[in-house]
């Protein structure tokens, strides 16, 4: 039987107070269109980002017999090419992180952690290998040494002062090393091994569970306070700040590391001791477009997000004329955010615009919006490749501005959060941010083309009943 846990919904508060620390500053292009080809893939930060929670999500609804998160995971670290060094795909996947993050890894820390890289990539092979074997006692082996490898290598990606720009390999580590001991319990039950023996790896997964959990939070909390020091408040050009910044980068961290870091807590044997169908419900938000309240309102020093809504918007009407007035996203019965119907935000004014159709058109994919002081235009595309009309901006000329596309790839619009309204503009919607859902946040997933012909090479015969979903891209 088929355990699912409660959906996956960290209410982060999130302080803006404003203390030292490094920032992994993700530029905007950080969710671009993914490159053709596997050579180019592997040189995109996004195609890694995708097959970690593409591969954690499907790892965790296998069978322990296929294998678990070391298997599926711990595979895409393999070298798959003659020749290739140990620790290459690590090197491939570091390069790609580098190119579009500010904090860069640079060679003299790369290089105090490659030996371990090496040797987790040497390792999974050795697993994989003892998998196949099906003798219990030489499996049993292999994973109390890989467990010791991992305990004592881990503190090498925590080094202090270092945090942030170790943290893109903190993650994929730990999740290996939570998949090595998620696997070791199920293969124990399965191959009997010592009572004792089983409770002790247990012990061991629920204890790193909570503290790799915690130290990836206090990493990212200290960005968080970086971003808000680094972006100050003024009346014009960062009235948005240093919320917008802090917003920025909250979304950046979760689509990139954060949705791994969701799925440790379904890790735990005791809760989930079976395959599991884990539900990443939450949200990536766009910039905030607009003001803040109109900039009259102060920000507040901590925030807390709506819990992410549990179904799909249905309907949206704008409301519009010189300025977008209001937006209203409804839902079904209490599955809107924090379990409302519908979220209206701005003001009452301007012409209505409603579309009833979403869910049958494919679902918003993006918004395109201009903006200045206050929300200027909104216009919406749609999964089946329309799009609606453009709301606001009729001021008797075409706006010479271009339009800013708000969107993240394989996701579509779940939510808007609205700020006030703007007096001065006749209590037009002053600014909003729109969020964001992933199309497939559950296992089974359609696992990227590149990431299923990895896979196969690595390990065909173990990883085949898994692979089955036809790939994208």
């Amino acid at each position: 039987m088929m355990l699912r846990p409660p959906v996956l919904n960290r209410r982060r508060f999130l302080g803006l107070a404003a203390l030292g620390g490094t920032a992994l500053a993700l530029p905007g292009h950080a969710f671009s269109q993914h490159l053709d080809g596997a050579l180019a893939a592997t040189f995109d930060a996004d195609w890694w980002w995708g097959a970690f929670r593409e591969l954690t999500l499907t790892a965790l609804a296998a069978v322990p017999e296929v294998g678990g998160i070391l298997s599926f995971f711990g595979g895409l670290f393999i070298p798959a090419h003659l020749f290739d060094s140990d620790d290459a795909q690590w090197r491939q996947y570091i390069e790609a992180v580098n190119r579009i993050v500010d904090e860069k890894l640079d060679d003299a820390i790369y290089l105090q952690v490659q030996a371990s890289l090496a040797g987790f990539s040497r390792a999974t092979r050795l697993f994989l290998s003892a998998l196949e074997t099906g003798d219990a006692q030489h499996i049993r082996s292999i994973i109390d040494a890989l467990n010791v490898s991992f305990s004592a290598s881990i503190a090498g990606f925590m080094l202090k002062g270092h945090e942030a720009r170790l943290l893109p390999l903190f993650v994929p580590v730990a999740n290996m090393h939570l998949g090595l001991l998620r696997q070791a319990v199920q293969q124990g039950r399965l191959r009997q091994f010592p009572p004792a023996v089983i409770v002790d790896y247990q012990n061991q997964l629920q204890a790193s569970i909570v503290d790799y959990g915690q130290y990836y939070d206090d990493v990212v909390e200290l960005q968080l306070q970086a971003a808000a020091k680094a972006h100050p408040h003024d009346a014009w050009e960062h009235r948005n700040e240093p919320l917008a910044a802090v917003y920025t980068l909250r979304s950046q961290l979760q689509g990139s590391l954060g949705d791994t870091r969701d799925c440790w807590p379904s890790f735990d044997t005791g809760l989930y001791p079976g395959e599991v169908k884990v539900h990443l419900d939450r949200e990536l938000f766009s910039l905030l477009i607009g003001s803040y309240f109109d900039d009259s309102v102060a920000e507040p020093s901590r925030i807390v997000l709506p819990a992410p809504p549990t179904g799909p918007i249905r309907r949206i009407t704008l409301q519009g004329y010189v300025f977008v007035d209001g937006l209203t996203v409804s839902y079904g019965p209490g599955q809107g955010p924090d379990g409302v119907d519908a979220v209206r935000v701005g003001g009452r004014g301007g012409t209505v615009f409603q579309h009833d159709d979403i869910v049958q058109r494919g679902h918003v994919r993006a918004v395109q919006v201009r903006n200045g002081y206050a929300v200027d235009t909104v216009a919406l595309e749609y999964g089946d490749g329309s799009g609606s009309e453009q709301v606001g901006g009729d001021r008797g000329y075409p706006d010479p501005r271009p339009a800013t596309r708000l969107a993240f790839p394989g996701h579509h619009l779940s939510s808007v959060i609205g700020f006030g309204t703007a007096a001065g503009y006749g209590g037009v919607l002053s600014g909003c941010m729109f969020g964001f859902q992933l199309d497939e946040p559950t296992a089974p997933v359609a696992l990227d083309r590149q990431v299923r012909d990895r896979l196969q090479r690595v390990w065909p015969t173990g990883l085949h009943p898994a692979l089955q979903d036809s790939p994208k891209g």
